[in-house]
């Protein structure tokens, strides 16, 4: 039974909305203490952010402070140890004066005792200074060539030219002596008609192989050196402009290293003449042969870019068409 004043049609709608108003009450209420707990928690992070930068400020002052007392300390240290080096110094220099001073006296007190006593040891000694005159360096080169003056790289090259020819003299001398060869005796070149009855002479055998290497290399190098020269020289009076005239008057086989190059007796550099396959140079024939494999490269490519064309015409294009 229903009690005077319930019920009726809007009752269910006014329960309705008081629990609705009462829900929504609860969820501001813990939308209220949500936010207050977030609130807490960035307050406190904070603090922590704050606790923790104080901490990195202190630590950093620290070590600064240790870092200055460190360099105080080494700079007090490096005080100490220049005093003491001075100091050490001082003393040195105070035992070296009493020294020369205790041999001064020493000196003295012989000279009063011995009037005709001289020691070099005993006297104290004087630094006299001579003036030596320095070396020019134009007059060691030796007088320039003719019609020309001197200048810092031809006095070079006179200084290195002197010295080379002085070390190949030397070499030669020494080779000539272990050879067992006389100076007044001519060297005959290598592969030369006078080789075979020198070698017969001097008694060379097949089981005592001669030390020929180095001396004949060196005098071969000059002797050709020295005839490329003479006859650029005669080629130049005669008017001719040839440089190599005359060069292979002698049948001479070279027994040399793969040389491109061989120096004069001036100094200087000559081509030489050591000819390749079917008298062309071995440079000359590499250049040949890169540019024959270059243009042989280039057609090939042609011809198989143009068989890759026609391959794709036939089995793709006609397929597709």
């Amino acid at each position: 039974m229903l009690a005077p004043g319930e019920g009726g049609p809007n009752y269910l709608s006014l329960a309705r909305r008081k629990q609705a108003i009462l829900n929504g009450l609860k969820e501001e209420d813990e939308e209220e203490e949500k936010k207050q707990k977030q609130k807490e928690e960035e307050e406190k992070k904070k603090k922590e952010e704050e606790e923790k930068k104080k901490k990195e400020e202190e630590e950093k002052k620290k070590k600064e402070e240790e870092e200055e007392e460190k360099k105080k300390k080494e700079e007090e240290e490096e005080e100490e140890r220049k005093k003491q080096e001075e100091e050490k110094k001082r003393q040195e220099e105070e035992k070296k004066r009493e020294e020369e001073r205790r041999k001064k006296e020493e000196a003295e007190k012989l000279a009063k005792q011995n009037p005709g006593f001289t020691s070099t040891q005993s006297q104290p000694t004087f630094r006299v200074e001579i003036p030596v005159p320095k070396r020019d360096p134009a007059r060691l080169a030796g007088p320039p060539e003719p019609g020309t003056t001197h200048t810092p790289r031809t006095i070079l090259n006179s200084l290195l030219r002197q010295t080379m020819e002085r070390d190949e003299e030397l070499e030669r001398r020494r080779l000539r002596a272990e050879a067992g060869i006389p100076e007044t005796e001519p060297m005959p070149p290598p592969g030369h008609a006078a080789w075979e009855a020198y070698k017969l002479r001097v008694g060379w055998v097949s089981d005592n192989p001669w030390p020929e290497p180095k001396w004949s290399r060196l005098d071969t190098i000059k002797m050709l050196a020295e005839r490329e020269a003479e006859a650029r020289a005669r080629s130049k009076k005669k008017g001719s402009g040839g440089a190599a005239a005359g060069v292979d008057e002698w049948p001479i086989v070279l027994d040399l290293p793969s040389v491109t190059t061989l120096r004069t007796a001036k100094g200087g550099w000559l081509q030489s003449r050591v000819p390749g396959l079917f008298g062309v140079s071995t440079l000359g024939l590499n250049r040949c042969c890169f540019v024959l494999f270059i243009v042989l490269y280039l057609v090939l490519s042609i011809f198989v870019a143009e068989l890759s064309w026609q391959a794709f015409r036939h089995f793709v294009l006609k397929k597709i068409l």
